[in-house]
């Protein structure tokens, strides 16, 4: 047996070991394999936002605003007016109090995580849930962002992608390059883990598992994949165990407004509605 579990968030056809898979893998660096049979009930949903996680987004965000003297729900433009007013009191240049550089420090990055600001335009950005419409009945949703950078699912006319390649982003680039996906005079570097893919050359994407919300790294990522194989589309798939919730509320909230595939291992059927929405997956 091998020193590190395989935690396969998909079933097959034909249960191998993971004696068995690595085997495959060195020699191969994929394995062709069949996903079960899954029943149309299990169709995949945008998943919705609860009360729950809302309310640890508010939690989270109030000492912000408290850093600018704001109620938490202020307007962009009463957090513009405090801003510009603490910042021109504490800035380093005019305050020579010791404390001055930190505070100045608290306040420019309360006011950039307030209005959704970031240096890097390509990474996604975490919007601030509290300058949109309230909610009603304390049952939260988030609408669709108008710039999405992940396309929402389609329903497919063809039939269901049963048949994939699965892989691991440690094999990957092996796999890649023997069956000619990878673009000429390209280099990049590559993560090296065992996250499980699935490569469906019919409708050229590639599928990658997440287990984590590493948002900022996964856009860098991406980008760098989208350039590597140019021929295919890439979408992460995020399986994330229920504690996210609690740890990351900001972040889970980015990942409702961005309408990207989340399935919660909570769940006693989560693999099979990801297996759905892989199988069903249309461009």
């Amino acid at each position: 047996m091998n020193d590190y579990i395989i935690e396969l968030q998909t079933e097959w056809t034909h249960a191998y070991n993971f004696d068995e898979i690595e085997d495959l893998l060195q020699k191969e660096h994929y394995i062709d394999v069949e996903f079960k049979p899954v029943d149309t009930k299990y169709e995949y949903h945008k998943p919705k936002m609860s009360s729950n996680i809302f309310n640890h987004i508010k939690k989270s965000l109030d000492p912000y605003y408290a850093i600018l003297g704001l109620k938490i729900g202020a307007s962009k433009r009463d957090i513009g007016r405090a801003y510009k007013k603490l910042a021109l009191k504490y800035h380093p240049d005019k305050n020579k109090s010791p404390n001055a550089q930190e505070k100045f420090k608290l306040i420019v990055e309360a006011y950039d995580l307030l209005m959704g600001k970031n240096d890097d335009d390509d990474i996604l950005k975490q919007p601030n849930p509290f300058q949109q419409a309230t909610p009603q009945n304390n049952n939260p949703t988030s609408s669709a962002s108008s710039n999405k950078d992940e396309k929402s699912p389609k329903k497919s006319n063809q039939s269901p992608s049963r048949q994939l390649r699965y892989t691991n982003l440690f094999h990957l680039f092996h796999y890649a390059e023997n069956n000619n996906m990878i673009a000429k005079d390209i280099s990049t570097t590559l993560e090296y883990n065992f996250n499980e893919c699935y490569v469906d050359h019919n409708k050229h994407i590639i599928f990658m598992i997440q287990s984590n919300i590493h948002l900022e790294h996964h856009q860098k990522m991406k980008k760098q994949y989208s350039q590597l194989f140019p021929e295919y589309s890439l979408i992460y798939v995020y399986c994330l165990h229920d504690e996210i919730k609690d740890l990351y509320p900001v972040e889970v909230y980015c990942m409702y407004q961005e309408e990207l595939p989340i399935f919660w291992k909570n769940s006693k059927d989560y693999k099979l509605k990801m297996i759905y929405f892989i199988s069903n997956y249309a461009l």
